[in-house]
């Protein structure tokens, strides 16, 4: 009996522990996420048009190397990675693999002519896509609020369009033309069709998240070779075939913080672009510990937290300094619209009807961590039955 009471008493004494571990995962997820987003856009703006291609590629490879390294580990060290999650088919993690490199793509072209502010607000249309795909993939079906909130999202996408529309440059300088924004919404596109392909291809196995990103951070990488040709094209880049490698050269140049081209503002670009790796990395681990140690619905809170705040970061002098931008009175409307739509979305019960769209307890199962990219680090994920995608290619 004594021996049960002090086994009883322990487990009373845990609690407490386990949920002041879940407090600071929490509070350190969103701090790391406000600098992720930060930083990515410092690396955007350092690295410039001139460079957008090989900032994507470069930032991919240093990403894929720390995950290949506690992948290695825990494939040889650990009994993590079953023979089952071995035997998974590669050419899957391809199929991925281009999804995301597509994703990364049109992200990286677009990125450095769009305003942060409006990146984030319009990194939002990932839930709407990502449930279409799910319904015409998965013949999921939503009930009226989870659509409500969608379309919500939409519309605050649409408001914080209006101004950038109605002036030629962005708050922090770059020029803004409508192609670009064009692109840099389309990355959304093959990010939710790739959301809803792992769900279906997850259906039935819990897989190492370590496992699955290195495996498919490659293939992205070796994906980006279909893509040369596309910045041939004047709205992606019109960079002659014959002067990639030279482009390729120059942006490893800049990151060493040297000029080549006039515009170039390459100083010190060594310094954002590891920073940004480094804690776009450390990102995704919290997610990992919040959804490991408290719930899906507590990311959600996170996320909710976070963008309000990373939109109020961006226009502040001290911290973005050149790349400072205003925080009009559409920035307002435009956030208050999406985080009501995104509240009716995340926060409304799940019902028997809403298939494809997984319970808090299956999405704590494994967490997907991506190469970076930017816009996905600042995407609200949907939870799905084995895997989160939470794309670094948090993508601010």
């Amino acid at each position: 009996i004594e021996t049960e009471h002090l086994l009883e008493s322990n487990k009373r004494a845990e609690v407490p522990k386990r949920n002041w571990n879940v407090v600071i995962f929490f509070i350190l997820l969103v701090i790391s996420g406000i600098i992720n987003n930060l930083a990515g856009r410092w690396v955007q703006r350092k690295f410039g048009d001139n460079y957008a291609f090989f900032n994507a590629q470069f930032t991919t490879l240093l990403y894929t190397i720390i995950a290949q390294i506690v992948t290695t580990y825990k494939y040889y060290f650990t009994p993590d990675i079953t023979p089952e999650m071995k035997a998974f088919p590669k050419l899957k993690f391809a199929l991925f693999g281009f999804l995301d490199g597509l994703s990364s793509f049109l992200y990286s072209i677009g990125a450095p002519n769009t305003p942060a502010t409006l990146q984030n607000i319009l990194n939002q249309a990932i839930i709407p896509l990502t449930m279409l795909a799910s319904v015409k993939i998965l013949s999921a079906r939503y009930k009226w609020p989870k659509v409500l909130g969608a379309t919500i999202i939409m519309i605050g996408a649409g408001v914080a369009l209006i101004p950038t529309l109605m002036s030629r440059t962005t708050g922090d300088s770059a020029p803004t033309h409508w192609y670009g924004i064009v692109i840099y919404f389309s990355n959304n596109i093959p990010g939710a069709l790739s959301n809803v392909l792992k769900e279906l291809a997850f259906a039935n196995l819990v897989i190492d998240v370590y496992y699955l990103g290195s495996w498919v951070a490659w293939f992205q990488l070796a994906s980006s070779l279909l893509f040369l040709p596309i910045i041939n094209l004047p709205m992606f880049g019109g960079v002659p075939f014959r002067q990639i490698p030279q482009q390729m050269y120059n942006g490893w140049r800049c990151f060493l913080g040297i000029n080549s081209l006039v515009g170039d503002n390459c100083a010190y670009t060594w310094i954002p672009t590891l920073a940004y790796v480094a804690i776009n990395f450390v990102y995704n681990v919290f997610i990992l510990l919040v959804t490991k140690h408290g719930s899906a619905t507590l990311f959600c809170m996170a996320f909710a937290i976070r963008l309000p705040l990373t939109q109020i970061a961006y226009c502040i002098h001290f911290i973005m300094m050149e790349y400072t931008e205003p925080f009009t009175i559409f920035s307002v409307v435009a956030l208050a619209v999406v985080l009501i739509g995104f509240g009716l979305y995340s926060y409304t019960g799940a019902d028997k009807e809403d298939q494809g769209v997984a319970s808090e307890a299956a999405s704590e199962r494994a967490v997907f961590l991506g190469a970076p990219n930017s816009s996905m680090a600042s995407q609200a994920v949907l939870p799905t039955s084995v895997v989160e995608t939470i794309p670094i290619r948090s993508r601010p």
